[in-house]
């Protein structure tokens, strides 16, 4: 069975954060998450960047971390790709020759790869793929 999480970056400092996602009524995007306050939990919503959500794929990379949507890989070939939620699925994409990008792997090898960052704070990792 899957866990489903999601991370994001909160909208007043930045920082990632990991949970529930869920939208309110007035259009904010919140990460839900629950906080250990000496042994009394409670609930936090904290508003983040809708352009920053990605899913926990369920996987972790061959480090032991765990993949999320916008993640990028490398193979043991060097070669860095984009880890995108697809219509119905995970997959591993670079870009094609109009800067879009394209399939080429599904999640399912993403198991045999490396985290090395991720779209928002590493985009450069991208460039040239």
């Amino acid at each position: 069975m899957r866990e489903y999480k999601f991370r994001a970056k909160r909208i007043d400092n930045g920082e990632w954060v990991y949970g529930y996602y869920w939208t309110n009524e007035n259009g904010n995007y919140f990460i839900r998450k629950t906080v250990d306050l000496n042994g009394c939990f409670t609930i936090e919503d904290i508003e983040v960047d809708p352009n920053t959500v990605g899913q926990y794929t369920g996987l972790k990379d061959k480090n032991g971390v765990e993949i999320y949507e916008g993640d990028i890989v490398k193979d043991a070939w060097g070669i860095n790709m984009l880890v995108k939620y697809i219509n119905t699925g995970f997959y591993l994409c670079r870009k094609n020759t109009n800067g879009e990008y394209s399939k080429i792997s599904n999640w399912r090898n993403l198991q045999t790869k490396e985290v090395i960052g991720n779209i928002y704070n590493n985009p450069e990792l991208l460039k040239g793929e």
